[in-house]
């Protein structure tokens, strides 16, 4: 057994939040993934679809529920044979936290779809690769449930023991909102600082990380007083309409269809007389007062929200 994989020499511990893979080879496994059952002392290691051949079976431990932690037998459990319990030194495993990486800080704490962020804390690692498309030490650092980039980044060893960053970038079709963040590498699952965690006035919600929609262009910037349709295109949006309200100088504007990447809206008629939400006063430049020096025109300027 190894929690390395072709490795016969990796130390037999991992981190106490579990995820740690473990490589197991013999004989007589079932192929089909449900038909095995591992037990790493009385803890489950679950396995997947893809994880069990006919002489090895990976499966990734889970968190222990007791205080017996250390040199604990791997059991194995195929349907209609005998179970096998292996107590030898070859196969003892300990939860330590010594092998438990610890997430300290994402910076920066909010940032849009597309942009790097950085896991800073102990990673329990030294293999980065060089440009994300390798197979590391890094087995997945997540936004919510959406695997946040390795791709290009380019990266050299790391000291395992030490606090240092990994970087990674937001996922285009990431929605904007507030998450949870999630590290798994070979040693297993992050344990969190409880710093990550700041407080949500709007929402009153705790979240870890924050993803802020991108507002990139917009398909037109003047509407008369009886309404517009406008089209907002950017990152960071839903494909769920319902989840989605748009406002043009704090004029609701119906959302009529919307993607990660666009959103259609009708902003509604506004009452005559009515002014809220307008830029008016900006007296560094050419403009003042919402006139264009020279243009001869007096423009409207709106936020877009």
């Amino acid at each position: 057994m190894s929690t390395v994989l072709d490795s016969s020499t990796s130390s037999l511990s991992g981190s106490l939040q579990g995820g740690t893979a473990l490589y197991i080879h013999g004989l007589g496994f079932d192929p089909t993934s449900g038909n095995n059952q591992i037990y790493v002392g009385e803890f489950p290691c679950n396995t997947s679809a893809k994880g069990v051949t006919i002489d090895t079976i990976t499966c990734d431990t889970t968190i222990p529920t007791t205080t017996t932690i250390a040199n604990l037998p791997v059991s194995v459990l195929v349907t209609g044979k005998l179970p096998y319990t292996c107590t030898g030194s070859a196969c003892a495993f300990t939860y330590s936290s010594s092998s438990t990486p610890y997430l300290r800080r994402v910076y920066p704490r909010a940032a849009g779809t597309t942009d790097q962020i950085k896991f800073y804390g102990l990673h329990r690692i030294i293999d980065l690769g060089l440009d994300g498309r390798t197979v590391t030490d890094v087995r997945g650092l997540y936004i919510g449930n959406l695997m946040c980039s390795r791709f290009d980044i380019m990266e050299g060893p790391i000291n395992a023991n030490s606090y240092q960053f990994i970087t990674c970038a937001i996922p285009p079709i990431q929605e904007g909102g507030l998450y949870n963040v999630t590290e798994w590498v070979t040693p297993g699952y992050a344990d969190k600082s409880p710093r990550l965690l700041s407080a949500n006035l709007a929402t009153g919600t705790n979240a870890e990380f924050t993803v802020t929609p991108v507002v990139s262009s917009i398909s037109s910037h003047l509407g008369g007083s009886a309404g517009q349709t406008i089209t907002i295109t950017g990152s960071g949006f839903s494909t769920d309409a319902t989840r989605i309200e748009v406002s043009a100088a704090n004029i609701p504007c119906t959302v009529t269809a919307a993607s990660t990447s666009s959103v259609t809206c009708v902003v509604q008629p506004n009452p005559a007389g009515n002014t809220f939400g307008k830029l008016t006063s900006n007296t560094s430049g050419t403009q003042t007062d919402g006139f264009f020096a020279g243009s001869g025109l007096k423009y409207t300027r709106y936020n877009i929200t």
